[in-house]
């Protein structure tokens, strides 16, 4: 299965400085405050790399008509995260804008919430680049100590990682870390990095004005802090770290 600076270091960009066994390291928290999703891109090791893509689909950004003879970046949905809301009823568990209807829900009565009812207890939204979502959280199997097995997520969402064990599902737009970029949507961007934990992927959307042909002037950044954002052939972004 977010995106104003990058967040500030967090637990992840330290795994380089500890043995496997011991990364017993709390979530990490929102990029940045009232402007980003939460969760982290992570630092890497020495000499890693990650590459960012578009995602499956092609992501959406850049020039758009919006009126005769008009012509620009498409409207924001947010400029803080005070514009976006959790809607959180007996149909849905989505960010929207505050000033957008919540989607239809016929059911007035249910023994649980869309989101409690799978052991998302916490949803929060944010806004990022211009863009509402869900505040990010962990979900990163690497960090996983416990000998439980992972839930059993419907579609669209993914097992949470929360004090090193599995901890309920939660949609796979507030997953800090996804299986591969095929679980990323339209105007989203699959960032993959590399630290001594191995592999780690995450979809961010793609903010307002920018051009996914070129998202390393995008703001926010796709690259952590540190990082050296640089494009690649086929339009991607190679982020790299040869001091983390």
């Amino acid at each position: 299965m977010a995106r104003a600076p990058r967040r500030p270091t967090c637990p992840r960009d330290l795994r380089h400085l500890l043995p496997a066994a011991l990364l017993v390291l709390p979530a990490c928290g929102p990029k940045t405050s009232g402007t980003g999703g939460g969760g982290t891109h992570g630092s890497t090791g020495a000499g890693s790399t990650g590459v960012a893509t578009a995602a499956t689909g092609t992501a959406t950004g850049g020039t758009t008509t919006r009126g005769p003879g008009t012509t620009g970046p498409p409207p924001a949905e947010c400029g803080g995260d005070g514009d976006c809301m959790v809607v959180d009823d007996c149909c849905s568990c989505v960010v929207i804008p505050q000033d957008e209807p919540a989607p239809p829900c016929p059911a007035v009565d249910c023994a649980a919430t869309a989101c409690d009812g799978l052991g998302f207890f916490d949803p929060q939204a944010v806004c990022f680049g211009g863009v509402c979502r869900f505040r990010e959280v962990g979900c990163d199997p690497t960090f996983i100590l416990c000998e439980a097995p992972p839930p059993d997520c419907p579609e669209g969402w993914l097992p949470r990682v929360e004090d090193n064990c599995w901890q309920g599902c939660v949609p796979v737009e507030a997953c800090d870390t996804v299986p591969g970029c095929d679980w990323c949507t339209e105007g989203e961007i699959c960032v993959t990095f590399t630290d001594l934990a191995g592999l780690h992927v995450d979809c961010e959307p793609v903010p307002v004005g920018c051009d996914p042909a070129d998202p390393c002037a995008c703001t926010p950044a796709f690259c952590a802090e540190g990082m050296e954002c640089s494009a690649v052939p086929g339009g991607g972004v190679e982020c790299t770290c040869g001091l983390c």
